[in-house]
């Protein structure tokens, strides 16, 4: 549906921005090739400039991030970088391994990394309850991509009661941080009047701040929606 477009893959989540947790490692471990090539673009341990999801190589980071976590095994960044390339190279049940070990050592976007497993089903059973509780909890210590899904989990009614409204609040708190997926979907919410009043100049704004930011299915719907209003104008 047009409504859940950009939300509910790997790479929408865990690109997303954080605007509240900078816990301190367990170790201060020296920045090494796994922080190059596993580190998380927005996490605010990371050591590196990181890389988008999409962009990871699996197949450079995971010995990387193997080898890190062997001789640094407290630190909590390398934890989470190893999940993340486990989870880029589709070896589910190992990322869920690793992201557990990092949530519990205090990672919220390892708790939202698995909590996207438990949603689709990836290396753990499918529970959609179980992903709802973790993705509010990233969300509760900041994480916008968490933030973003709980908002699609309230228009689709995964895991919590069908809330278009209560959707809406979600979308609007990770927007508000920049986030762009929920830039999107604030935006469709507004075109589509989905818990909100259709108002098409809040849904070109919405769509224009992810556009800006370089997000093209947003400047697609945006071209499409002027498309959409030069019609009616007529």
């Amino acid at each position: 549906m047009a409504r859940t477009i950009m939300a509910l893959t790997a790479a929408a989540l865990l690109l997303s921005a954080v605007n509240a947790f900078a816990e301190k490692d367990a170790d201060d471990a020296p920045a090494n090739d796994c922080d190059i090539h596993g580190a998380n673009s927005v996490d605010p341990q990371r050591k590196a400039p990181g890389v988008n999801f999409e962009e990871l190589n699996a197949a450079v980071a995971l010995p990387a991030c193997e080898e890190a976590t062997k001789q640094y095994p407290d630190t909590i960044r390398f934890a989470y970088q190893l999940a993340r390339a486990y989870h880029k190279a589709n070896r589910f049940k190992d990322a869920a391994a690793w992201y557990q070990k990092a949530m519990d050592k205090g990672s919220p976007f390892a708790e939202a990394g698995l909590a996207l497993l438990y949603l689709y089903g990836q290396g753990v059973p499918q529970d959609y309850s179980k992903a709802a509780t973790m993705f509010r909890d990233a969300a509760d210590k900041g994480v916008l991509g968490a933030q973003n899904v709980m908002g699609i989990l309230y228009s689709n009614g995964w895991g919590v009661p069908r809330d278009e409204a209560q959707a809406l609040v979600w979308y609007r708190k990770a927007a508000e941080g920049n986030a762009p997926n929920a830039e999107i979907n604030l935006g469709i919410a507004y075109e589509n009047g989905l818990g909100v009043e259709k108002d098409l100049e809040q849904a070109a704004m919405w769509y224009r701040k992810a556009a800006d930011q370089g997000v093209n299915a947003a400047k697609k719907l945006l071209e499409d929606l002027e498309t959409k209003r030069k019609a009616q104008a007529k």
